[in-house]
């Protein structure tokens, strides 16, 4: 059998995250089966309108998908995909979700914590929680293969330690606390695709997080449960480009023709493509930091880490305690000098600094 597996589509995010979507779901109709790992909404309350085009995508794809019989005890289901809610569709003990709602609706099956059956395969699942709990809802869940048949486990959590060179994860679950001795394991939340071991994670289908490890490719993969082999299946998605910028003893001024050479360099594309630029400088002089810069060429995001080289100097002396005639003082000494130190600190460790720069 052959499985398209996909996560986090993040419906409602924006007008990308409904038209990625249906596009994965088109393609992966040509496949036995399609599974879901979570996080189909962006909102744990999603509007109407964001409902309305996820009961058309699902109802297509409905349609498309060939006559295949799922169960879940004497339920009995035909042609849907599987899924597990995920972190975004979280609701309060005893208030049904949305991927509940749909999977009585018969749009889809939901399998967190129950088995359901599609042939010769046994699908277990856990919908996503906070990751202080995930370790302890595991255990408490028990979940254990069954004889005879191939075992798949969805999730969708983090996993700390799957060695991956993007990887910085340091919450979450390991690869140790998962349920032992299931054929394969499927996971969402984390939004760029990589296999570790026998555990696929296929990424998010829509960019909202703009890192750039999302620069990469969307769309899922597709696992075959003879050759236990997976393939990447791509997406068209709007482009994203990350870049940074590093400047010292600047201005406002070169800041952006930069970011304006930035922009000239990234490659025309349909649709515009988004490109975040993320700029650490340090300015000649204190300037107006409130610039817009005009372009019809990208969706563009600026992330500015800017401070006056005056400030630098001055935020280095006081880390140094290097105050006066280049000797080491202690903290009691330069408050004597500074009565406004605890104000200067608060302020610098909120990240204000202007109001740091008002009081030196």
């Amino acid at each position: 059998m052959k499985i398209a597996v996909m996560s986090d589509f993040h419906l409602g995010y924006n007008e990308d995250s409904f038209t990625q979507a249906r596009e994965a779901l088109e393609k992966a109709s040509a496949f036995d089966l399609i599974i879901i790992c979570g996080d189909l909404f962006d909102s744990r309350n999603p509007n109407q309108e964001t409902i309305y085009e996820a009961v058309k995508m699902l109802a297509e794809t409905k349609k498309k998908l060939k006559p295949l019989k799922i169960t879940q005890g004497d339920a009995e289901f035909q042609n849907v995909p599987i899924v597990i809610p995920g972190t975004h569709e979280r609701k309060s003990k005893g208030m049904p979700n949305i991927i509940q709602i749909l999977h009585e609706s018969g749009l889809l099956v939901n399998t967190h914590a129950v088995k359901t059956r599609v042939e010769n395969l046994s699908i277990q699942g856990m919908a996503g929680v906070p990751d202080d709990l995930s370790t302890q809802a595991l255990n408490a869940m028990n979940f254990e293969p069954e004889k005879n048949l191939f075992n798949i486990f969805l999730l969708h959590q983090t996993i700390k330690n799957i060695e991956e060179p993007s990887s910085d994860f340091q919450d979450g679950i390991s690869t140790s606390d998962l349920p032992k001795n299931f054929d394969l394991y499927c996971n969402g939340h984390i939004h760029h695709h990589f296999i570790f071991k026998n555990i696929l994670i296929p990424g998010s289908t829509v960019v909202t997080q703009m890192k750039k490890v999302e620069t990469n490719s969307k769309g899922f993969y597709v696992y075959d449960t003879e050759s236990k082999k997976a393939e990447f299946q791509e997406i068209k998605t709007r482009k994203l480009y990350v870049s940074e910028i590093s400047l010292e003893n600047t201005s406002v001024k070169e800041i952006k023709e930069k970011i304006e050479d930035e922009i000239a360099k990234t490659p025309a594309s349909i649709p515009l493509p988004m490109l975040r630029i993320i700029v650490n400088a340090t300015l000649k002089e204190k300037e107006d930091l409130d610039f817009k810069i005009k372009t019809s060429k990208v969706l563009l995001t600026v992330e500015k880490n800017i401070t006056s080289s005056t400030l630098k100097d001055k935020i280095n002396q006081l880390r140094s305690m290097d105050y006066k005639n280049n000797r080491q003082k202690s903290i009691e000494m330069v408050g004597k000098k500074f009565d406004k130190g605890d104000e200067l600190f608060e302020a610098l460790e909120k990240g204000e600094m202007e109001k740091a720069a008002a009081l030196l």
